[in-house]
């Protein structure tokens, strides 16, 4: 009978162990599957990020923009017409429209919140999810209440300026700079599990605000292109 426990005890320390190593290696695993997905940057140093040292998607002076809008979310394909819009301070306003002048949706984001406010939303986008994951991109792309930061800087191996590494609780934030370092081409952020990702990618005629977006989800049906129209 003592054998026959001393074997039970034995058996259960061996699945307590193998448990316990499981998670070690998960937690191991997780920084690893992140680091891979950025394995053409290196780290060349570090920077504290503050007002001016880290240029925005829509500068101080931008009031509005129209877009060209192309939306493709979980197998229904929406066009038509973007405004963004500065309403006072940092709140912003979007507003999706066809091109016959029915609204798809109207959000607005306030100034101090990362918050969403649903004005109105089309039946086939008013979905919990949707509705985050954009409330999401745009706050990306509104760059509000990121500075000051500690970044580390980091170069790619194709030398196209630096990258700057922010790490926020929802994941890593990366700001690629234009050679000149005075204008966004791409904006990333990573979670810190692998296939979790959303990459903003910039292209700018001016210094107001990009002539063209792309917004890609890794592993989500949902994809975004904006081109400029004209702003004011």
């Amino acid at each position: 009978m003592r054998d026959k426990g001393l074997s039970r005890f034995h058996r259960s320390f061996a699945a307590i162990g193998l448990s316990f190593i499981g998670c070690i290696l998960m937690v191991c695993l997780i920084p690893s599957c992140v680091i891979s997905d950025y394995s053409h940057l290196s780290q060349t140093g570090h920077k504290t990020l503050t007002k001016g040292t880290l240029p925005k998607v829509f500068l101080a002076e931008f009031s509005s923009a129209v877009y060209d809008a192309s939306i493709d979310a979980y197998g229904n394909h929406f066009s038509g017409l973007l405004v963004i819009k500065r309403m006072k301070g940092e709140t912003f306003r979007t507003v999706l429209t066809t091109k016959f002048g029915s609204n798809l949706f109207d959000f607005s984001f306030p100034e101090g919140s990362d918050s969403l406010v649903v004005h109105q939303c089309r039946e086939e986008l008013n979905r919990p999810r949707f509705i985050s994951l954009y409330k999401r991109d745009i706050n990306l792309l509104l760059m509000r209440d990121i500075l000051p930061a500690q970044a580390k800087v980091l170069q790619s191996k194709s030398g196209k300026g630096p990258v700057y590494r922010i790490k926020k609780p929802e994941g890593r934030h990366f700001y690629y700079l234009n050679e000149n370092e005075k204008q966004l081409r791409k904006i990333e952020q990573a979670g810190f599990m692998k296939g979790k990702r959303v990459m903003i990618s910039l292209k700018s005629a001016n210094s107001m605000q990009p002539s063209r977006i792309v917004i890609n989800h890794q592993g989500v049906d949902l994809e975004v292109e904006l081109a400029l129209i004209k702003s004011n």
